[in-house]
């Protein structure tokens, strides 16, 4: 299975509110983070709608994608 079909797969089965951080994404495909922008970067450039969200988190700017419903 290529990397993006991981990120895709787990993207589908997570589809609340605010997403899937890129942090779990990455642990979950086994890939660093910046292999999961990338990817997503991807799957956004072959027409998929992915949504990111940004949250402070312990005063950190955390990224969550989820794809469109």
């Amino acid at each position: 299975m290529s990397q993006i079909d991981r990120i895709y797969n787990q993207l589908a089965r997570n589809t609340e509110y605010p997403g899937i951080s890129t942090k779990v994404l990455a642990h979950r495909t086994r890939l660093t983070r910046n292999a999961v922008s990338k990817r997503i970067a991807d799957l956004r450039e072959e027409g998929e709608k992915i949504f990111t969200n940004t949250r402070k988190v312990a005063g950190e700017l955390r990224y969550f994608y989820r794809l469109a419903a």
